[in-house]
């Protein structure tokens, strides 16, 4: 991912961050916490820590238990309480709910101060739902219920990893949005939002847009004083910044764009004539501007409608790696996703001189985050090969591990949206033997002007045919 969207971690995860407010009332999105063991793999190690969850049983009525995996953020009060496809399969299917936070993220912390992070995997969190579910069934009285797994990207991976490898414990899964190929170098990412912002915005927006970060990575290396009067920086940046900080700072400049296209609202979403997301982006940036508008005067446009910098923390590399080496309550959520993304995942979104967003984006300046975060302290790495070494073969073996598209699976059901850069790794309809997928008794769906797991929305209501659909099939799993 790009450096900015894990230094602004929080604001990359609005979708799956709401503010938490306390519901008082007993089974209506009430807080609680499991004690958890903290290695499921050491037999002699004992230690528990507490795992946060959610319930709400407010329909449930002898029906299945449906389990909301929590992403790579603080698990929310939001997450059960009307927002999600969750509440509708519970509507329907007289289902009890509960959300269950990932370790690490949010209050279900092993070490307080987020310094071991041995602990943190994919592996151990799947082994954390084994062992959640049978408590949660023996707490509830809910031992003959069928269970549903619900998740989106990330854990979208983690439901159907699990259905997968808990067939005995879950019957059915939906994988939105899951990026099931782990990969280092996803140099695919950002020329795939680019060709999707060609499609959605009109040429004159785009045409713009590219001048604009053109001109502004080019003033970044070229005149940085220049620039940090553009953006009216004072403190922030240095006078002369090394090429890691321009790496950081040319990240910022795009995160916008890059947010608004993998999590773009489509015209119409909700069935109200919506105007669309990127839309009004662009007629906020082009209003002030004509045919003869000048690149200074296009310059300022996209700082004033599309990206300041300004009300971001120090523009520089170290900070960014302080901020994961020594986290505050603020970036305790960057720093676990850093380390899976380091130890098991990947998912770097690299760029190169053929997209807008430039070329600084590269997978050495990666590979050289994660060693300076994690890794420096125990070996020393000048060429960073041993780094490239490790990221390489531990996903590899990710991949191996679960399979990536080419395991034996079944009732799990996939939704990608065609907007979302991230089905490019996706299980997706389409796709055979021959191409490296493999599945069963699952069903694959793309959703036409649909991104990032847009049928867990409800406020997404051209996608209620997609949720039916769903239904339909969990249905017809769990008999």
């Amino acid at each position: 991912m790009l450096f900015a969207v894990s230094i602004n971690f929080a604001q990359r995860q609005k979708w799956f961050e709401l503010e938490s407010t306390p519901i008082k009332s007993f089974g209506d999105d009430q807080f609680k916490t499991f004690d958890q063991l903290v290695d499921h793999f050491d037999n002699t190690n004992t230690k528990t820590f507490k795992q946060r969850f959610l319930v709400n049983s407010s329909v449930y009525k002898n029906g299945p238990l449906i389990i909301k995996l929590n992403g790579e953020g603080t698990l929310g009060t939001s997450q059960l309480s009307g927002q999600y496809s969750i509440n509708y399969f519970a509507e329907e299917m007289n289902g009890f709910m509960v959300a269950l936070e990932h370790r690490y993220y949010g209050e279900s912390k092993i070490d307080p101060g987020m310094k071991d992070m041995q602990y943190l995997s994919s592996k151990q969190a799947i082994a954390d739902i084994s062992r959640f579910i049978p408590y949660i069934k023996e707490l509830y009285q809910l031992q003959d219920s069928k269970v549903i797994v619900i998740g989106g990207c990330y854990t979208g991976n983690v439901a159907a990893w699990a259905r997968i490898q808990l067939p005995f414990a879950i019957d059915a899964a939906i994988a939105s949005s899951s990026p099931a190929m782990d990969i280092l170098n996803f140099d695919g990412y950002m020329k795939y939002a680019q060709e999707q912002f060609i499609k959605i915005v009109s040429t004159q927006c785009y045409h713009n847009i590219t001048i604009a970060l053109n001109a502004l990575n080019k003033l970044l290396v070229e005149d940085p004083k220049q620039f940090k009067i553009f953006f009216g920086l004072t403190t922030q940046m240095p006078d002369e910044p090394t090429a890691e900080d321009i790496q950081v700072i040319s990240s910022y400049l795009s995160i916008n764009i890059i947010n608004q296209i993998q999590y773009h609202y489509a015209q119409n979403y909700d069935n109200k004539g919506y105007k669309g997301s990127l839309q009004i982006i662009c007629d906020a940036f082009l209003g002030s501007l004509t045919d003869k508008s000048t690149e200074a005067e296009i310059i300022s446009a996209y700082i004033a409608s599309v990206q300041r910098l300004n009300n971001y923390g120090e523009l520089t590399y170290k900070a960014f790696i302080d901020s994961i080496k020594n986290p505050t309550a603020d970036s305790f959520n960057t720093r676990a996703w850093q380390w899976q993304s380091c130890t098991e995942l990947g998912y770097y979104q690299t760029t190169n001189s053929q997209i807008m967003w430039g070329d600084k984006q590269t997978i050495e300046s990666y590979i050289k985050m994660c060693y300076d975060a994690f890794f420096s302290e125990y070996y020393e790495d000048p060429d960073l090969s041993l780094t490239i070494a490790y990221l390489n073969d531990m996903i590899d073996f990710t991949n191996a591990w679960y399979g990536a598209r080419n395991t034996p699976r079944t009732h799990i059901y996939y939704t990608n949206g065609r907007v979302d850069p991230w089905s490019q790794l996706a299980v997706v309809q389409g796709l055979k033997w021959t191409d490296g997928q493999y599945v069963d008794d699952c069903v694959m769906e793309w959703i036409d002007n649909g991104s990032h797991c847009t049928d867990l929305y409800l406020s997404w209501k051209v996608n209620d045919p997609v949720r039916e659909k769903q239904l339909n099939k969990l249905k017809e799993w769990l008999m």
